[in-house]
C-alpha cells in the first residue's frame, strides 16, 4: 500500500463520516459512557485473578479474560473487590496502535479528569508500542526482510517514544498519570514467520490503521487546541506506521503456505470485526467535544470503510 494512497483513503473516509458526527447510533443515546462496571455473581474463579496486592488491587492472570465478563465492544478491563463485591471495570474502544504480544493489561488510571484518564490510557499504549516496534525490527532482520522495512520499524519505534512523552505530558496536565508498561512471560527470541504475520495483521494492518484513522479524525474535530495539535502531530506518523504494517504484509504473507495465509487473513478479519464492535460504544460527551473522539455512528462508518479497504488490499 503506497503512502499517498493510504493517506488519501484516511482523509476521504473522515470526510465521508463527518456529516454523521452530530448523530447518535440508531436506537442509542449520546450520553452513554464508554466504560461500565459489571458485577461478577459468585466472585472470581480460582485462576481468574492474582492475589490481592497491598493497595487492594488485583489483576487477571490471563489477558483475554475481559471477554468473559464485559459487554461486546469493551476491549480492556480491571477486576476489583469493593465492599465485598466482585466487580470488573470494562473500558470501551481502546484498540489503538501496535501492542506487544506479552503486554500485561494495565490497571485503569486514577485521578484527574476524564480527558486526563483517556490520555493516560493512550500514553500507556504509545509506550507499549515502543517494545512492539523494537521486536518487529529485530524479527524482520532475523528473517532477512528488506533493509527498508527494518529502517521503517526503527523509525516507528522512535516515533512512539515521542508520542508517549507528548501524550503523557498532556495527561499529567489533566491530573492523570499513565500506567506503567509491564510485559509478562518470555517470548521466543525470534518467532516463526506465520506468528509475525498474524500479529502484524492484527496489531498493524487492523489496529494501527484504525489508530491512524482515528488520529486523522481527531485532527479535524478535537475542540481543545492542545489536543487537536497533538492529533495533528501524531496522525502522519501513525499513517506511516500503518503503511509499514501493510508493507510487512506484502513481504511476509507470500512466503507462507496457503493454509497459513488463510489463517493470517482470518485473524485480520476478526480484528477488524472487533474494532467495529468497539466503535459501537459511545464515548463520554466530553471526550467527543474536547478530544475529538468520534461518536458511535461515524465511528462505525469509519470501521466499515477500513474493513472494505483492507479486504480490497489483502
Amino acid at each position: 500500500m503506497r503512502r499517498d494512497a493510504l493517506a488519501v483513503f484516511f482523509r476521504r473516509a473522515v470526510i465521508a463520516a463527518l456529516p454523521l458526527a452530530g448523530a447518535c447510533i440508531s436506537g442509542g443515546t449520546c450520553d452513554v459512557p464508554g466504560s461500565v462496571d459489571v458485577v461478577v455473581d459468585g466472585g472470581f474463579s480460582d485462576g481468574d485473578v492474582t492475589a490481592v496486592d497491598t493497595m487492594g488491587g488485583i489483576t487477571f492472570t490471563q489477558a483475554g479474560r475481559c471477554s468473559a465478563f464485559c459487554p461486546p465492544g469493551h476491549v480492556s478491563c480491571e477486576p476489583s473487590v469493593q465492599n465485598g463485591q466482585s466487580l470488573v471495570h470494562c473500558n470501551g474502544g481502546r484498540c489503538l496502535g501496535r501492542a506487544p504480544a506479552n503486554l500485561r493489561a494495565a490497571r485503569a488510571p486514577s485521578g484527574g479528569d476524564a480527558i486526563g484518564r483517556e490520555l493516560a490510557i493512550a500514553a500507556h499504549l504509545e509506550a507499549a508500542s515502543v517494545s512492539a516496534f523494537e521486536r518487529l525490527r529485530d524479527e524482520l532482520r532475523a528473517h532477512g526482510a528488506p533493509p527498508s522495512l527494518i529502517r521503517a520499524a526503527e523509525r516507528a519505534r522512535k516515533d512512539e517514544v515521542r508520542h508517549a512523552r507528548m501524550t503523557a505530558a498532556l495527561a499529567k496536565r489533566h491530573g492523570a498519570a499513565p500506567p506503567p508498561v509491564e510485559l509478562c512471560g518470555d517470548l521466543p527470541q525470534v518467532r516463526e514467520l506465520e506468528s509475525i504475520a498474524v500479529e502484524n495483521a492484527v496489531e498493524g494492518c487492523a489496529r494501527e490503521s484504525w489508530g491512524a484513522l482515528i488520529a486523522t479524525w481527531q485532527s479535524r474535530t478535537a475542540g481543545d487546541p492542545r489536543l487537536r495539535a497533538l492529533a495533528e502531530s501524531i496522525a502522519p506518523d501513525e499513517t506511516r506506521h500503518a503503511e509499514l504494517a501493510w508493507a510487512v504484509a506484502r513481504w511476509a504473507e507470500p512466503r507462507l503456505s496457503a493454509a497459513a495465509r488463510r489463517r493470517v487473513r482470518d485473524a485480520r478479519r476478526r480484528a477488524l470485526a472487533e474494532l467495529a464492535a468497539a466503535a459501537a460504544v459511545e464515548p463520554a460527551p466530553i471526550l467527543v467535544e474536547r478530544l475529538g473522539l468520534p461518536r458511535a455512528r461515524p465511528a462505525l462508518a469509519l470501521a466499515r470503510a477500513l474493513a472494505d479497504e483492507a479486504a480490497r488490499r489483502a
